[in-house]
């Protein structure tokens, strides 16, 4: 594939980033705009039969997180797009876009496992930045990151709670909800995963001084409440091979666009 897109094994996709971020700077003229910029690149290698989906987000920081209290920094999501699917296609791409790449969502689907301090210490650490907002690694419902949600009786219908396992590991890690597009890839986003993404959308929209509350947001999300009584569906029956292997983990990269290899 060119650009030096390469499906490697299981369902990780790499790329160079360095050549997305160079194509980016065409569009993308103001330095400081380069921190918000997601790049989307689809492998022009279509998959077929009971191939898994394939799909990998890099995450990379902002030059500056100063007046910053929403999840920011560059991306670029990388993914194969199914041939003979649009709808999983069209799934794929809001998991990796939408949800790593612009929100800074985790995945909340686990594998046998117990978090790591160093690992716990970093969910801790980048709390503060709204990176991984839709995992936490306390279950209490009062100190839990989306605690108000818990305690509005305009969310009970909507599947919100405290469930274990995520971020990769099945012990020390919870969730918002049993399911959502960040666990199996099918459904929407929870509420607190939509909480993140329309806090983001409203500061690149209105800049650092638009201050939006939670009250505005539960407003706003009100359709979203009306549509669904759970906040993410049960995985579809008949998925097939594809749903059995998850995505690849994001990739936290640690560095800024202008370092990208």
């Amino acid at each position: 594939m060119p650009g030096g897109t390469v499906r490697g094994e299981g369902t990780y996709i790499s790329g160079d980033d360095a050549k997305c971020f160079e194509l980016a700077r065409k569009a993308v003229k103001d330095d400081k705009r380069m921190d918000e910029t997601l790049v989307v690149v689809c492998g022009n290698q279509e998959l077929s039969g009971t191939i898994y989906l394939c799909g990998t987000c890099n995450l990379f920081e902002p030059e500056d997180w100063t007046g910053r209290d929403y999840a920011c920094g560059p991306a670029v999501a990388y993914f194969l797009k199914l041939d003979d699917s649009f709808e999983e296609t069209a799934e794929l791409l809001r998991h990796e876009a939408g949800g790593h790449g612009f929100a800074k969502l985790a995945d909340e689907y686990f594998y046998p496992g117990v978090i790591s301090s160093t690992v716990r210490d970093y969910l801790v650490s980048i709390a503060p930045y709204r990176w991984f907002s839709n995992v936490d690694v306390t279950s209490d419902p009062s100190r839990v990151k989306w605690s108000a949600f818990l305690s509005d009786n305009r969310y009970k219908s909507d599947g919100v709670g405290v469930f274990e396992g995520g971020y990769t590991v099945s012990n020390g890690v919870w969730r918002p909800s049993e399911h959502s597009i960040m666990d199996n890839n099918s459904g929407e986003f929870n509420a607190p995963s939509r909480y993140i993404i329309w806090y983001r959308i409203h500061k690149l929209a209105y800049g650092n001084s638009w201050n939006g509350t939670y009250e505005d947001f539960a407003a706003y999300d009100a359709i979203n409440r009306k549509v669904s009584l759970s906040a993410a569906p049960a995985p579809k029956s008949g998925m097939g091979v594809r749903r059995i292997m998850n995505h690849h983990a994001p990739v936290v990269t640690g560095r800024s666009w202008r370092e990208a290899n």
